[in-house]
């Protein structure tokens, strides 16, 4: 992109509550970004800490906007995507961060894939003793029957996408967790998607806010999606799409019980999917290992790739 022009403008959607310890570090990396015409939109869903004062010290550079009840992160979104001017609009949550040449990065992305609608980029996941790169499978293009066996793309806050295709779609509120990943089913049925293999983003995955805390969310979540898909779509699918869908969305909440331990839970889901593909092999296993605790399995995993390390360290070429 010609540093000399402009270019388009990107509104940059902050939601946020309760987050005066780490709002700003989020914000001060928007304003190191390289490409420089955005405007930042915080919608605050009302928190009742010191979020409000502190953001008084970066107006006018920021708009602000204040909920009069706490209404949850996807209206905040969709209050701010109401509220913007942007000919693109990307999201980034209120303690994650951006490294400094995403939005031109993603505007480049744009500029040279002119039929693309939606860009999305690799990201860090930052735990609380742990950094790691991002590794799950990608997707791109047209990937609308990919994206209703699982979630390619990666979260809202490495997500820009073009304002129009958000002119009819909102984040569904009523979802209590997943919210993004049904919003890019549904793009993903009109727009077109691409990947920028960078690491650009990190994203927050802190005790207070892992899945463990609020499994049953993302277990009803995944369950409403799973409806919906049988709901608006099954008249575009094969059976055996059909089938491949609903055992793959088993398998995600399958996983979700088992990693935190809930065996019977997950041992439920198990003979479900036996019931959906009786001659799954990787189903009845499923089933089996549900009698080991996940501790002791992810034990035996993280002894198995040390050997392989080991063994690679010793190869001699």
């Amino acid at each position: 992109m010609d540093k000399t022009k402009l270019g388009p403008l990107v509104s940059v959607i902050i939601p946020t509550y309760n987050r005066a310890t780490s709002i700003i570090k989020t914000i001060r990396s928007v304003f190191a970004q390289t490409y420089k015409n955005y405007e930042i939109i915080v919608i605050d869903d009302f928190s009742d800490d010191n979020t409000q004062e502190l953001l008084d010290e970066y107006k006018p550079r920021i708009s602000y906007y204040k909920h009069e009840i706490n209404r949850g992160a996807n209206a905040a979104r969709n209050n701010g995507i109401l509220k913007s001017k942007g000919e693109y609009i990307a999201f980034l949550d209120s303690d994650d961060v951006w490294s400094s040449t995403k939005l031109e990065d993603s505007i480049n992305a744009f500029l040279e894939n002119k039929n693309c609608d939606v860009v999305f980029t690799g990201y860090n996941i930052i735990e609380t003793h742990n950094k790691r790169k991002n590794s799950k499978e990608i997707k791109e293009g047209n990937i609308f029957k990919d994206q209703l066996l699982k979630d390619y793309v990666s979260p809202t806050s490495a997500v820009m996408l073009k304002s129009e295709c958000l002119k009819n779609n909102f984040f569904d509120e009523n979802l209590p967790a997943r919210q993004d990943y049904d919003l890019w089913i549904r793009l993903s049925e009109q727009f077109s998607f691409k990947y920028i293999n960078k690491t650009l983003v990190d994203i927050y995955y802190l005790e207070k806010n892992r899945i463990s805390h609020a499994y049953e969310k993302q277990v009803k979540g995944t369950q409403i999606i799973l409806k919906k898909i049988k709901s608006n779509y099954y008249s575009q699918l094969t059976k055996k799409e059909m089938k491949e869908i609903e055992e793959s969305q088993l398998r995600h909440i399958y996983k979700i019980y088992y990693f935190n331990d809930e065996r019977k839970k997950a041992r439920h889901i198990a003979r479900e999917l036996m019931g959906v593909n009786r001659g799954s092999k990787k189903n009845i296993g499923l089933y089996f290992i549900s009698y080991v605790p996940y501790r002791i399995v992810n034990k035996i995993r993280k002894g198995k790739k040390n050997n392989e390390r080991n063994t690679k360290k010793h190869t001699i070429f």
